[in-house]
């Protein structure tokens, strides 16, 4: 099982928070502490690229994060990877988020 971990980076006053291994029930938690000071702040991209497991857990904390940045006026927008965009779509809600093919990258 990969093991999880994340990089926050600051790309054009945008948090950039890039995210790989397995996120799940066990790290939910972790990702969503991360998650929620920034959005409530600034906009924030959760860069999935990295991502090879993404579960019920992930989801909600993606759905917060677009709620909580939603309530902030902040904007919160994916990344996704081709498992992240498949639980996406299976759980028809890929119409809610915006979604780019690359993270911002430094000039």
């Amino acid at each position: 099982m990969p093991e999880f971990s994340y990089r926050v980076r600051e790309q054009d006053r945008v948090s950039v928070v890039e995210v790989s291994g397995d996120v799940d029930m066990s790290v939910a938690g972790q990702l969503s502490d991360v998650l929620e000071p920034l959005v409530a702040d600034r906009d924030v991209v959760l860069d999935c690229t990295g991502v090879t497991f993404f579960d019920s857990m992930g989801l909600r904390v993606a759905v917060n994060a677009l709620n909580q940045a939603a309530q902030a006026g902040t904007a919160f927008s994916l990344v996704p990877s081709q498992t992240v965009a498949r639980v996406l779509e299976l759980a028809g809600v890929t119409s809610i988020f915006v979604i780019h093919d690359s993270a911002p990258t430094s000039a």
